[in-house]
């Protein structure tokens, strides 16, 4: 044994301050029973470490146990020396066992075989106590005839004698049949990641260094619980004048990773595998035909598939990500270490790799999946290609940050100098609130095709959301687009809404808007369907009926229930709205939850909720006497409409403060509104806001103790509204009308018409506009939310799917029948029941057939 070296058959000592890591422990103490125990994990994920641990436990329950352990390294792949090591290792474990196979040994010469392992097998028989057998770093071990000779050992190894192997690869034994037989304990990758609860215990007690929860929750995440990894990262900490830190910036590309990856890793491999990782560490995901377009020259897929296998036997962090392992991926800080290696040597191989992955994905059907490699790759054609075809269904999906991030990606002259891109942007800047940028850049794409009638829609959608006028130049593109556009048949009929709304024209809004919720729907643009329904609520709330509003908020939510959703993002507009409903309702403290709550968010939609928002909870401070909270909504609003330029919001405002200031006591501020108001009578204004403003005229008159202007301005909204279906503001005008006439001596008319007020009130449970004038609301009504949704607002596939609910079937031969996904028809279920306001497949097929759907 001279010209052995011992200490790689000494047992590595149990170094003190370890991390427990008991649940892993228990496994391989009760597998130490069985005839293989196998670790199997990447560099750097503590098997040795947790091996000696282990065995020192096992030793501990039963100390008549021999532990025969072998270091191995390459140069054991010649069969004598890997025998010869491995029998030092036995001999030192159990003194005069072996004799017989040393002879054997020395008898085979250069081809030990299976002799030699019978004699093994027959001294290890005759041992009176167990032995276990480690076999470290056996991924070291390459040569056929071992693997032939230990699966034969593993497999005939009588009671006393169990086999350890610790490996970085999966080692070529019959592992099938062990496990078969029961016969095998493992430890996998996935197995040996530290827990946050193992990490904290490694960082704290062991390595000295402390991170709060959320920090070392988020190390964890971003070394995926590699032991290696964390250690590394302690390091760094040490190093940074903020720990906390380097949870979020601890990366591959951090030397001590680089080195390690590049050192500890990459050295071992062969030439061909190393070029196939640094190759494919490009791809965020990757499938074996994905790896086979971009290897460098372009490799078949069996070629792909036979590399692919190598790196998973290899251990080298690849992760499934479906059940049939057809995509996957690598670990994040490997890949970065990969990619960053890569960058440094062969930059231009890099740019190729992803380019070429751009191509693939998007022949692929995976265009946005495509558009980061080819900007990644700076392969500026390709991506402005893929940007402008995928542009406008990113953008009415609400990924708004998605596109914008591929737009600040691509050099400003590219963007500047295409029409298609320039009308992205300028969509983009109108969700985002920039009004002006919105302008800007669509006023730099003219013409009469496609593109100039898009560029004249958001001239058109700005200048409606800044509340002017709609003069004829803005009302000829929308009753003038084609039918082969649905995108700009969609935005026509939601403009059109919009505008009617301003002007108050109930009659013409809810047809547009119900119009832009169809074309919408039919195409899949949930973001319009979305806006329309919600805009209908609105509606429906101008009308006085909160609860017809609610069901529209409720159906429009139905396309946001998702984080991922297409409209997700501007739900909260839905939020304030069925907000301002519980106000209307009377019910103070949901309204303030509500509302509060919607106020996250920053589109220009939720922009326009935001000043709504503001102004129903000064509405609702004012009710409760909080002076402070009324002065932080009005100036939180005022700050909106002031920062948008949107004149027709700023006027609302104002005439809101004015209502309140006159209710609140403070009537010089009141006035004096008043009379800028009567000083400019030739603003040009929508019809709502001039009745919104006589409405607010009336309250100051009458607070003022002018009972007869007020009565002259109420009973003149009273009529245009009662005309027009404006409800809400028909109640208030004859509120108001009855204190008038009150103040006035005439209390006859004053009953009726308080009746009146409170007869088209009660239905709908109207209560906020009574409490804002301080008068007692009426005991109101219980009714049942009113939906009154007909056949032509749900969509085509909606009343499809409603005939074969009907019809008896299930979701799962619906889904059949239309040849979709079953989630998808669970989409139009829940849809459909938001529509009807029901909550089963009996009430939906009840109410369907009260009202002639079915």
């Amino acid at each position: 044994m001279n010209e052995l070296l011992i200490t790689r058959i000494l047992t590595p000592p149990v170094r003190p301050g370890l991390v427990a890591r008991e649940r892993l422990r228990t496994v391989l103490r009760a597998g130490f029973a069985q005839g293989l125990t196998l670790i199997t994990a990447p560099a750097g994920s503590g098997k040795t470490t947790l091996l000696t641990q282990a065995l020192a436990d096992a030793q501990a329950d039963d100390p008549r146990l021999g532990v025969a352990w072998l270091a191995l390294d390459a140069g054991d792949n010649d069969p004598v020396r890997f025998w010869r090591y491995l029998l030092a290792a036995l001999e030192r474990a159990a003194p005069g066992a072996w004799q017989h196979a040393e002879v054997m040994l020395r008898a085979a010469a250069t081809h030990p075989g299976e002799a030699l392992v019978t004699a093994l097998l027959n001294s290890a028989a005759a041992l009176e106590h167990p032995l276990l057998l480690v076999l470290d770093d056996y991924h070291l071990i390459s040569t056929p005839e071992i693997h032939t000779s230990l699966a034969l050992l593993i497999e005939y190894a009588p009671p006393q004698l169990r086999v350890v192997l610790a490996s970085r690869t999966v080692p070529p034994l019959p592992l099938e049949r062990l496990r078969v037989r029961r016969s095998l304990t493992e430890l996998r990758p996935a197995d040996l990641g530290f827990t946050l609860a193992e990490a904290q215990a490694l960082f704290g007690p062991v390595l000295g260094l402390e991170l709060d929860p959320p920090a070392m929750a988020a190390l964890v995440a971003r070394t995926e619980g590699w032991g290696a990894g964390l250690i590394l990262a302690a390091h760094s900490a040490r190093n940074r004048s903020h720990p906390t830190q380097v949870a979020t910036l601890f990366s591959g590309a951090a030397p001590a990773v680089l080195d390690y990856v590049i050192g500890e890793v990459l050295a071992g491999q062969p030439v061909e595998l190393r070029t196939f990782l640094l190759q494919t560490a490009a791809l965020d995901r990757f499938s074996v035909e994905l790896c086979a377009a971009v290897l460098d020259p372009v490799a078949s897929e069996p070629a792909a598939q036979a590399l692919l296998d190598q790196v998973d036997r290899a251990n080298l962090f690849l992760i499934a990500l479906d059940d049939e392992q057809r995509w996957f991926r690598y670990h994040h800080l490997f890949a970065e270490a990969l990619r960053t290696a890569l960058a440094r040597s062969d930059p231009d191989q890099l740019r190729a790799t992803r380019r070429k992955a751009a191509t693939w994905l998007a022949e692929h059907s995976a265009p946005a999946e495509a558009i980061g490699y080819a900007l990644a790759a700076e392969a500026w054609p390709l991506a402005t290609e893929l940007i402008g075809t995928m542009g406008q269904s990113t953008l009415l999906s609400g990924e708004v940050a998605t596109l914008q991030n591929w737009l600040a990606a691509l050099p400003q002259k590219v963007v500047q100098q295409t029409p298609r891109l320039l009308l992205l942007n300028a969509w983009m800047r109108v969700l985002s609130s920039d009004l002006d940028g919105a302008t800007q850049l669509a006023g730099n794409v003219t013409g009469n095709d496609h593109l100039g009638r898009e560029a004249q829609m958001i001239a058109t959608t700005v200048a409606i959301l800044r509340g002017h006028p709609a003069p004829s130049a803005l009302l000829e593109p929308i009753q003038s687009e084609p039918a082969d556009d649905p995108f700009l048949q969609a935005m026509a009929a939601l403009n059109g809404g919009f505008m009617a709304q301003f002007a108050g024209d109930v009659k013409l809004a809810i047809p547009n808007l119900n119009e832009a919720a169809r074309l919408g729907a039919a195409h899949r643009n949930d973001l319009i369907t979305f806006i329309a329904l919600c805009q209908l609520g609105e509606i429906e709330l101008l009308r006085g009926r909160p609860r017809a509003a609610a069901a529209r908020y409720a159906q429009a939510r139905t396309y946001t229930r998702d984080p991922a959703a297409p409209a997700a993002l501007l739900d909260s507009a839905a939020q304030e709205g069925l907000g301002v409903v519980a106000y209307e309702l009377g019910d103070l403290a949901q309204a303030h939850d509500l509302i509060s709550v919607s106020l996250d968010d920053n589109s220009v939609l939720d922009d326009l909720a935001a000043v709504d928002a503001h102004l129903c909870l000064a509405d609702i401070a004012t009710l409760q006497n909080d002076r402070e909270r009324i002065d932080t909504h009005l100036a939180a609003a005022d700050n909106v409409a002031q920062r948008l330029q949107l004149t027709v919001f700023t006027n609302l405002v104002a005439a809101h403060s004015a209502r309140i200031n006159a209710r609140t006591g403070r009537l010089a501020a009141a006035v004096r509104w008043m009379e800028q108001v009567d000083a400019a009578p030739d603003r040009a204004l929508p019809l709502l806001v001039y009745e919104i403003e006589d409405l607010t005229r009336a309250h100051v008159l009458s607070t003022l103790g002018r009972p007869a202007a007020a009565l002259v301005l109420a009973e003149r909204v009273a009529a245009t509204a009662a005309a027009a279906d404006r409800g809400r503001h028909l109640v208030e005008a004859h509120i108001l009308r009855s204190q008038a006439l009150r103040q006035l001596g005439r209390l006859a008319e004053a009953l009726e018409v308080r009746t009146a007020a409170e007869h088209l009130a009660r239905p709908e449970g109207l209560v906020a506009v009574f409490l804002e004038a301080g008068e007692p609301p009426p005991d109101p009504v219980i009714l049942p939310v009113n939906t009154e949704v007909s056949p032509d607002q749900l969509t085509e596939r909606e009343q499809e799917v409603l005939r074969l609910i009907a019809a008896g079937l299930s979701n799962q031969e619906i889904a059949e029948h239309l040849i979709v996904a079953p989630s998808t028809v669970k989409k139009h279920i829940n849809r459909l029941f938001a529509k009807l306001a029901v909550s089963s497949r009996t009430q939906a097929l009840v109410l369907a057939r009260e009202r002639g759907m079915i």
